[in-house]
């Protein structure tokens, strides 16, 4: 498979216009990209740069946080041998990463003029697709895109430790949740994210930036990243919560990727609660072993050994399908209750 788009090609930062391994593969790093008309539409005659007769766009330039932009300038220095070009030159600390015709010329003169002008994003050719990394192959499909909130403050420097789960207690959606958390409301999370029971899509919104507290667990909110699934409740049943196992496939890859971002421990903490261990919990952990507040979320019948697998998942273990769904009764009956019924009916 090769890489060019048409010359002329011009697509802003998030925008849609690039082939579908491209979006995936920026999802992985927490970057947009674009390009624009005349980028790297050259004929270039050096060793390791494909012909380009057709002049195609094979420009692609990456942004982000310096952090993420960093990995990801390491990650294509590790597939060089897939791309023609890497400019990069990281502003805080001045380390370069540079590719040319599949070699490493970092530690070269080759890129001397140009770093100075890719310090706030990273610069890309190639001819072919970029090779996805295994953490991408494993990401969930759904749908991402910011709906920020006001209702945010500083954590003052506190090391952040913990990943909880939340419930919405009442209805709605991810899309519409995000917006009313954007109001003059005294509530706010990270992410809401919810599945759509028609097409099963699932939908996450970024309502507050990870570095700073959302307003969601009172005296934890420093410490902790917070996701709410939209439309939920702590009376949902656990077959009603497998019936929206997208969505919680993909707080598992949220909550992994802000585990790895952060250095909070990969541990899932479900009940019942040891005190005290940072990790991946719920607001009920807030409350039993923090002794913050009453909330009771996200209820007994959350499936955190699904939950759990798939948290292993996403760091490198085997994909995990959720259970097949059982047949559904009107109602539980007990041993007990279910003898008296037989005993009845015999006694007619």
């Amino acid at each position: 498979m090769t890489y060019g788009l048409p010359p002329g090609t011009q697509i802003f930062y998030g925008q849609p216009g690039f082939p579908a391994w491209l979006y995936t593969l920026a999802a992985a790093f927490n970057l947009q990209a674009s390009t624009y008309p005349g980028h790297q539409e050259s004929e270039r005659a050096e060793v390791g740069f494909a012909p380009n007769p057709q002049r195609l766009n094979r420009g692609i330039d990456w942004v982000g946080s310096v952090a993420d932009m960093q990995r990801f300038a390491d990650y294509l220095l590790s597939v060089r041998s897939h791309l023609e070009q890497v400019i990069w030159e990281n502003p805080l600390t001045g380390r370069r990463v540079g590719v040319a015709g599949g070699d490493d010329v970092s530690a070269t003169a080759y890129f001397a003029a140009d770093y100075a002008g890719h310090r706030d994003h990273v610069h890309t050719r190639q001819s072919q697709p970029i090779p996805l990394p295994q953490e991408a192959l494993l990401r969930p499909d759904f749908n991402e895109y910011p709906v920020w909130s006001r209702n945010y403050q500083a954590r003052g420097g506190t090391k952040i430790d913990l990943f909880l789960l939340h419930t919405q207690e009442g209805a709605g959606n991810a899309d519409s949740l995000a917006r009313w958390l954007g109001g003059p409301v005294n509530v706010s999370y990270h992410y809401t994210v919810s599945q759509d029971m028609k097409d099963n899509g699932v939908t996450v919104c970024d309502v507050v930036d990870t570095d700073y507290a959302s307003w969601s667990a009172l005296n934890a909110n420093n410490r902790s990243i917070n996701l709410c699934f939209a439309g939920s409740s702590v009376n949902w049943s656990a077959a009603t919560w497998m019936r929206n196992s997208k969505a919680i496939d993909a707080a598992a890859w949220l909550a992994v990727q802000d585990c790895k971002k952060y250095g909070i421990p990969f541990t899932v903490i479900a009940p019942p609660y040891t005190a005290g261990r940072a990790g991946i919990s719920d607001h009920n952990y807030v409350t039993k072993v923090l002794g913050i507040g009453t909330h009771s979320d996200v209820g007994p019948n959350f499936p955190w050994v699904y939950f759990a697998q798939k948290v292993a998942e996403y760091l490198g273990g085997k994909p995990v399908e959720p259970p097949k769904p059982q047949p559904q009764y009107p109602r539980d009956w007990s041993d007990r209750e279910l003898l008296e019924q037989i005993w009845a009916k015999v006694n007619l």
